[in-house]
């Protein structure tokens, strides 16, 4: 199997994205211009960065394929082999955004608390140059299939996801090989450089397109938000904030 980078969907640039946080984390994004990366293997979601049934499959095969070896050192190959990509999930960090042309009233309630959540409303294009400094950083579009990436590689793995999470729309941006590997030559031997994740230096005035309130934000909660982002960033972002346009409770 290879774990050379293969090249991701990228959407283009004018497309639309969005983030949706609680207030709290949006604040902080605003104050620090950090965007956090988690580590794969800190989500919720337990099937982020294994490999799906097809492509166990196609690695089964490819090592039938391979001559004077016993059934026993292949079927451990087999095993060290998907150990491998698995190892790969420590070392992966990755920060998730929704592509839609409007906001989505599923992924507020999912995501927000209700009256106080934050939407940043942003494009593709605005994300990378917001993060031009981070050389190292890739995107990425999710593909929903429950059985089958588009390769067993170090990047595919993490941009597939179970079909049940479709509605998420997601494009991801990703930080690969984030280990040290203390002499070791076995990847299960590596140390993740992260407990849970990293920041990195992020543009807000570059990524931020518009501010998106919650459906049910009380009139109080617009003001201040409002002050913050003129008084943080500048009285030019004071006209980026919008109540949603959703008429319905969260």
């Amino acid at each position: 199997m290879s774990l050379f980078q293969k090249k991701l969907k990228i959407p283009s640039k004018d497309t639309i994205i969005w983030r949706y946080m609680s207030f709290e984390k949006f604040l902080y994004l605003i104050m620090n211009e950090k965007l956090y990366l988690c580590r794969l293997d800190k989500l919720t979601d337990q099937y982020e960065g294994t490999v799906p049934d097809n492509n166990r499959k196609n690695i089964n095969l490819r090592l039938k394929k391979v001559p004077l070896i016993t059934r026993e050192e292949k079927i451990e190959k087999y095993n060290h082999e998907i150990k491998r990509i698995h190892a790969f999930k420590q070392f992966t960090l990755i920060n998730c955004w929704s592509m839609y042309e409007e906001e989505s009233f599923a992924l507020w309630k999912i995501y927000t608390k209700p009256g106080y959540g934050i939407a940043i409303k942003s494009k593709f294009g605005l994300l990378q140059d917001s993060l031009a400094n981070n050389k190292e950083l890739d995107f990425g579009i999710v593909e929903y299939n429950n059985k089958q990436a588009t390769a067993e590689t170090q990047t595919s793995i993490p941009v597939t996801k179970k079909i049940y999470y479709k509605y998420e729309n997601e494009l991801r941006v990703l930080l690969y090989d984030q280990y040290d590997n203390r002499g070791a030559t076995d990847i299960s031997n590596f140390e993740p450089l992260y407990e849970k994740g990293k920041e990195v230096d992020v543009n807000i005035k570059i990524l931020i397109d518009s501010v998106y309130l919650s459906p049910s934000a009380p009139d109080w909660f617009e003001e201040i938000v409002r002050i913050l982002l003129s008084g943080i960033l500048n009285k030019d972002f004071n006209n980026k904030v919008i109540r949603s346009n959703i008429k319905d409770d969260l």
